[in-house]
């Protein structure tokens, strides 16, 4: 399985399956770099303040990507 690797040697708490882990700026995983190449839907954007997350923009939905079509 393929896989993109974003820090290496970094000492990290221990996780479980289903935990968030969260990187600001990681370069073409923005949002600003986001794309719909191969019509992958665009990601959801959360904001996180005093450890509450809020979702400021939502993840697009199949129904967004087809409602650019003209035909």
């Amino acid at each position: 399985m393929a896989h993109d690797v974003m820090i290496r040697d970094v000492m990290m708490p221990p996780t479980e399956p289903g935990d968030i882990i969260v990187m600001p700026s990681c370069g073409a995983y923005t949002i600003s770099m986001a794309n719909n190449y191969k019509l992958t839907r665009g990601p959801a954007v959360v904001s996180v303040r005093d450890g509450q997350a809020s979702v400021v923009q939502r993840r697009e939905a199949h129904a967004d990507l087809a409602a650019r079509e003209l035909t």
